[in-house]
C-alpha cells in the first residue's frame, strides 16, 4: 500500500489602505470621487456632486477633492491532494516436487570389499579363467591366486597382499585410504512406506521367502527376512530383491534389476564374520549390483557372468567366471 499526500503551500498578501487627502481654494465646484478595486476584477465607480453655485458680495470657492483607494486583502489558498488507491496483491504459486531416484553408482571398483583388516578377511579369489572388467579394491586384506586370472583395472588393497603369479592387472597398489560403498540405497528405502514402495509391481513380503522355478513378478520384492533361490531358472527379469536378511541362490539363474536405475540384490544380512549373500548354483547371471554393505558375499561356482560386487568381505572361487 502507497499512500501520496502533498498539500499546497498558503500564500497571505495583505495591504493596508492607502489615503490621499488634498484642499484647493480655487474653484467653485465640490468634487468627491470613490474608487473600489476589487480581487481580481476592475471595477471603477465615479461620483460627481456639484453644489449649487451661489454668488454674493463676497465669493468663496471651496474645492475639496478625496480619492480612497482599498486593495482588498487576498488570501489564495492552494490545496492539492493526490491519493494512491490501496494495491493488495495476492500471489499464488504451487510447487510440484519430482523425486527422481537416484542412478545406481557406476564408477566404483567393479568387486568392493569394504571392510578394514580386522573385520574379516577382505578380498579373496581363486580359480581359473577368470575375468574381471575393472578394478578390486579391499580396505583390507587381499589375497588371488590361480590361473589365467585377468584383472583389466589396478589391484589396491588397504592390509597385506598376496598375488599370484598366475594374475595379470593394470597395477598393484596399496592404499590405507578406505573407499566407501556409495551405493544410494539402503534396506529402509525399500520398506514398505519407503521411497520406492510406490513403485508399479511393488511387494512387500512379511516374512522369509523361498523363489521356486515360477519366479516373482517384475517389480521391487521387499523381504522381511531371508530369500532363498532353490531351483534352477527361476523367472526374475525385472525383479529387485531387497532382504533384511540373507539372500541364497542354489541353482542357475537369470537376474536382472526391476529399474535401470535399482540393483539387482540387496541384503541387510551376515557380519563381518558371516555371509550375507551366498551363490552356489552354476550358470548364474545378473545384470546390476549384488550389494551386501554389512556382511560377506561368496561365489562358489563355475560359468558365472554378472555386474558388480559390492560387500564387507568378498570371495570368488570356480573357473569359466566373468564379473563386470
Amino acid at each position: 500500500m502507497l499512500a501520496i499526500a502533498c498539500a499546497g503551500a498558503v500564500a497571505l498578501i495583505d495591504s493596508g489602505p492607502t489615503a490621499l487627502a488634498e484642499s484647493t481654494t480655487t474653484t467653485e465646484a465640490s468634487t468627491t470621487t470613490s474608487t473600489t478595486v476589487a480581487p481580481s476584477t476592475s471595477s471603477s465607480t465615479t461620483t460627481s456632486t456639484i453644489a449649487p453655485t451661489t454668488s454674493t458680495t463676497t465669493s468663496t470657492t471651496t474645492s475639496t477633492s478625496t480619492s480612497t483607494t482599498t486593495v482588498p486583502k487576498t488570501t489564495p489558498t492552494t490545496s492539492t491532494t493526490t491519493t494512491v488507491p490501496k494495491t493488495t496483491t495476492t500471489s499464488t504459486t504451487t510447487t510440484t516436487t519430482t523425486t527422481t531416484l537416484p542412478a545406481p553408482t557406476l564408477s566404483g571398483p567393479t568387486i568392493l570389499s569394504l571392510f578394514n583388516s580386522s573385520f574379516g578377511s577382505g578380498l579373496q579369489m581363486s580359480g581359473s579363467k577368470v575375468s574381471i572388467k575393472g578394478d578390486l579394491r579391499s580396505n583390507g586384506n587381499v589375497m588371488i591366486s590361480g590361473s589365467a586370472v585377468s584383472v583389466s583395472g589396478k589391484i589396491s588393497y588397504g592390509g597385506s597382499g598376496m598375488i599370484g603369479h598366475g594374475v595379470t592387472s593394470a597395477g598393484v597398489v596399496r592404499s590405507t585410504t578406505e573407499v566407501a560403498a556409495g551405493l544410494p540405497w539402503t534396506i529402509r528405502d525399500f520398506a514398505r512406506g519407503g521411497r520406492y514402495s510406490s513403485l508399479p509391481g511393488y511387494v512387500a513380503h512379511a516374512d522369509s521367502v523361498t523363489i521356486s522355478k515360477g519366479g516373482l513378478t517384475p517389480g521391487v520384492h521387499s523381504v522381511a527376512g531371508d530369500v532363498t533361490i532353490s531351483q534352477s531358472a527361476p523367472v526374475l527379469s525385472g525383479v529387485t530383491i531387497v532382504a533384511s536378511g540373507r539372500i541364497t541362490v542354489s541353482g542357475s539363474s537369470t537376474m536382472s534389476p526391476a529399474a535401470a536405475n535399482l540393483l539387482t540384490l540387496l541384503s541387510g544380512g551376515g557380519s563381518c564374520w558371516l555371509n550375507a549373500i551366498q551363490i552356489s548354483g552354476s550358470n548364474v547371471t545378473w545384470t546390476g549390483i549384488i550389494a551386501a554393505p554389512g556382511g560377506g558375499i561368496q561365489i562358489s561356482s563355475s560359468a558365472i557372468k554378472g555386474g558388480r560386487l559390492v560387500g564387507g568381505n568378498v570371495q570368488l572361487s570356480g573357473s569359466n567366471n566373468t564379473i563386470g
